[in-house]
């Protein structure tokens, strides 16, 4: 199934809408292109978010999919293999893998309570 790219044959020699400084033809209205433009959007979109939860105290993602860069908390079990996790989004069907951003935070958690632990201990 091809992407249709939604700049019209008209537009198709004049500058690219998202001032790449291309002509369109050889950026978003090429379809390969359009499709690597959202997904690398998509991906740095998934990161600004996993920022702004880190920011506020909100811990990230545990799984990140390795196909459309989406983080989710509770993957989907494969059907054909049971130590495959699947994307939760129906429209994706990447796999997910640990986010390594979750492990450093959970492990930053456990030193702060561990600290937190032995200035009470020290402190009786």
């Amino acid at each position: 199934m091809a992407i249709k790219s939604n700049i019209p044959d008209s537009m198709r020699n004049q500058p690219c809408p998202c001032q790449s400084g291309l002509k369109a033809k050889h950026c978003h209205a090429d379809p390969i292109k359009l499709e690597a433009c959202n997904r690398v959007a998509q991906i740095y979109m998934m990161n600004l978010i996993a920022q702004e939860r880190k920011k506020r105290g909100i811990d990230p993602y545990k799984y990140i999919c390795e196909k459309c860069g989406k983080g989710t908390d509770v993957p989907i079990q494969s059907q054909i293999s049971k130590t495959t996790l699947m994307c939760p989004d129906e429209n994706c069907g990447g796999t997910v893998k640990i986010n390594e951003e979750f492990v450093k935070w959970q492990k930053e958690a456990e030193e702060q309570k561990q600290k937190q632990e032995t200035k009470i201990i020290l402190e009786n």
